[in-house]
C-alpha cells in the first residue's frame, strides 16, 4: 500500500486482493488491484488520465521495487523447498539452503537422500558440485531484454542459471568417485598382502566370503593358500571352512588362541596367502572375544577387514562398525549385494570410519559373486544409473 501511494498519490484505494491464477503465478502469490480517484482541480485530461492509470497499473503489478522483488524470489524458493520435501520426505526446515535456486541440485540432492546416503554427507556432495559449476561471468541478461520489467529480469535470470541436468549429474558422479576410497589389495597383480582376516558378526557372509578369496586369488593364481579358523566355541563351527578347503585342496588349520595362531602363522611363514576366519560375535559377545581382538589389533601385518551386509540400515552399520573398531579394521567388505537397491548407507558408513572398501559380495556361488571394489561401479549403483532410477533419468532428459 505504501508503494502504490508513492507511486499513484495519496487517492490511491485498495480495492481488492486475491492469490495468484495459475497464468501469473510467476509474477507472485497475491493480485492487488488499486484504484486512483482524480480531483476536480486535476488539469489531466481523459487521455492523460487514462495513460496515468495504465501506467499506474503496470507499476504496481509489473514494477516491484526491490524489497518485493525480494519477497518474490522468498517465494520461489520456498515453493522449491516444499516441492523437494514432499519427493525426499524431509522438512523444509532441514533443506540444505545452497540448493534453493537450482532444481537440477534440488532432484539430484532428493536421489542422494532416496538412496539412503546421510544428510550431511548429500549436502557435501551437492555443495561439492555447486563448487564445481559455478561460474558468476556467464549469467547475464541478454541487452535485447533490458527493456522488460525487473520481475521479467529476474525470472529469466533464475531460469538461465538454471544448470544443465546431465552436466550436474556428470558432476555430482565424478564428486562421488573422488570421494570413494577403494582398496582391494589382494585383488591386485604383485600384492604384498600375506595374511587377512575377516571380522563382523555372525550370519554376514565371512565364511563363504573367504572361500571366494582363497579360490580367485590363492588358486587362481597358483599361490600357496591356507585357511585358519579362530576360536570359535560354537558346536562344529569351523566345519563349512574346513569342508571348503577339502573342497580346494588347500591347507586347513583350527586354533583356539591367540598364542596358538601366532605358532600357527609362524610355522607356516612360506604360505603366500593365509585368511583367517574369525567367530561371529554379535553386540552381545564382543567381551568374549576380546582376547583375539587384542591380538589382531596390534597386528600390523595382518590386514582386518570387516565384513558388513549392504542390507543393513545406515544406524546399525555405524552402530556395529564402532563395536568392532576394537579389531582396528582398515577395510570394509561388504556382502548382500544382490539383496538391496541402495547404496548410501553403505558408502555413508566407509565416509564416515575413513575405511576403503576392499571387496563386494553378489550372491553364493564361489568364486563368481565376488568382485574387487570399483570407484566408478559404486557410483553407478548409487546414483542408480541401472533400474529403477534409470527410467527416471530418462524421462527427465
Amino acid at each position: 500500500m505504501g508503494q502504490a501511494c508513492r507511486e499513484l498519490g495519496p487517492d490511491t484505494a485498495l480495492v481488492s486482493s486475491r492469490p495468484t491464477g495459475p497464468e501469473a503465478r510467476h509474477l507472485g502469490e497475491y493480485e492487488m488491484v488499486f484504484s486512483l480517484e482524480l480531483t476536480e482541480a486535476s488539469s489531466a485530461g481523459p487521455r492523460d488520465k487514462e495513460s496515468r492509470q495504465t501506467w499506474a497499473a503496470k507499476a504496481a503489478i509489473l514494477e516491484p521495487e526491490a524489497e518485493v522483488e525480494t519477497g518474490l524470489t522468498e517465494v520461489y524458493s520456498a515453493r522449491r523447498q516444499s516441492s523437494s520435501a514432499n519427493r525426499t520426505g524431509i522438512s523444509p526446515e532441514v533443506q540444505p539452503h545452497r540448493i534453493r535456486d537450482s532444481s537440477q541440485l534440488d532432484d539430484l540432492y532428493s536421489i542422494l537422500i532416496q538412496s539412503e546416503v546421510q544428510q550431511e554427507l548429500a549436502q557435501k556432495f551437492i555443495a561439492g558440485v555447486q563448487g564445481r559449476l559455478r561460474d558468476p561471468d556467464r549469467h547475464t541478461v541478454p541487452a535485447s531484454t533490458t527493456s522488460l520489467p525487473q520481475s521479467f529480469k529476474a525470472e529469466f535470470r533464475r531460469q538461465q542459471e538454471a544448470m544443465d541436468w546431465e552436466a550436474a549429474r556428470a558432476t555430482l558422479a565424478a564428486e562421488i568417485e573422488g570421494s570413494i576410497r577403494v582398496d582391494a589389495e589382494l585383488g591386485q597383480p604383485g600384492n604384498a598382502c600375506r595374511v587377512a582376516a575377516l571380522i563382523g558378526p555372525p550370519g554376514v557372509g565371512k565364511t563363504t566370503t573367504i572361500a571366494k578369496l582363497a579360490m580367485r586369488y590363492g588358486l587362481v593364481e597358483k599361490k600357496r593358500t591356507m585357511l585358519i579358523s579362530l576360536g570359535d566355541q560354537r558346536l562344529a563351527a569351523s566345519e563349512p571352512l574346513r569342508s571348503y578347503a577339502s573342497i580346494l585342496g588347500i591347507r586347513f588349520q583350527d586354533v583356539e588362541t591367540q598364542n596358538e595362531l601366532s605358532r600357527v602363522l609362524t610355522d607356516n611363514r612360506e604360505m603366500q596367502l593365509v585368511l583367517i576366519d574369525t567367530p561371529g560375535l554379535s553386540m552381545h559377545d564382543l567381551d568374549s572375544g576380546w582376547d583375539a581382538a587384542g591380538f589382531l589389533a596390534e597386528q600390523s601385518g595382518i590386514q582386518k577387514h570387516l565384513v558388513l551386509p549392504a542390507s543393513m540400515r545406515s544406524t546399525d552399520l555405524a552402530r556395529v562398525s564402532s563395536a568392532y573398531s576394537v579389531f582396528r579394521p582398515t577395510r570394509l567388505i561388504c556382502t548382500r549385494m544382490d539383496e538391496t537397491e541402495t547404496f548410501g548407507p553403505m558408502l555413508s558408513e566407509s565416509v564416515n570410519s575413513s575405511r576403503p572398501i576392499s571387496f563386494l559380495t553378489t550372491g553364493q556361488r564361489v568364486p563368481q559373486d565376488l568382485v574387487p571394489a570399483d570407484g566408478k561401479s559404486l557410483t553407478e549403483r548409487l546414483l542408480g544409473l541401472s533400474g529403477r532410477c534409470s527410467l527416471r533419468l530418462v524421462g527427465a532428459a
